[in-house]
């Protein structure tokens, strides 16, 4: 819902940009907080500590799940991604592990 400052019971604009900045942070925690929950357990490792979003195939990748402002992009997205810890990400990249062919259709289910 978007309020204008001239519809609403603000008479002070300074305190109106205040309520509208802590809206935004409100909001964004309230994001990030969801998709914190949508992490499962390491797929490598099982870790359950310092997860991350793993684009399984780059070139779907639409836009950062982290960043991500609303649920249903950041759903679209976690689809597409494997669950890993930040050690197993690493070693990923670094090309130091291997994922097996059976974990290349395991992604993130959103409930």
């Amino acid at each position: 819902m978007v309020v204008k400052f001239e519809s609403s019971t603000y008479a002070d604009y300074d305190k109106y940009l205040e309520y509208k900045a802590q809206a935004k942070k409100r909001e964004r925690k309230r994001v990030k907080d969801y998709i914190k929950s949508l992490a499962t357990d390491c797929l490598f490792c099982g870790e359950t500590e310092n997860l991350v979003f793993h684009h399984v195939n780059p070139n779907e990748k639409n836009i950062d799940v982290v960043n991500t402002r609303s649920k249903k992009k950041a759903n679209e997205e976690v689809t597409k991604c494997w669950c890993l810890c930040e050690s197993c990400h690493t070693k990923l990249h670094q090309r130091l592990c291997d994922p097996l062919p059976s974990t290349y259709d395991t992604r993130v289910t959103v409930p």
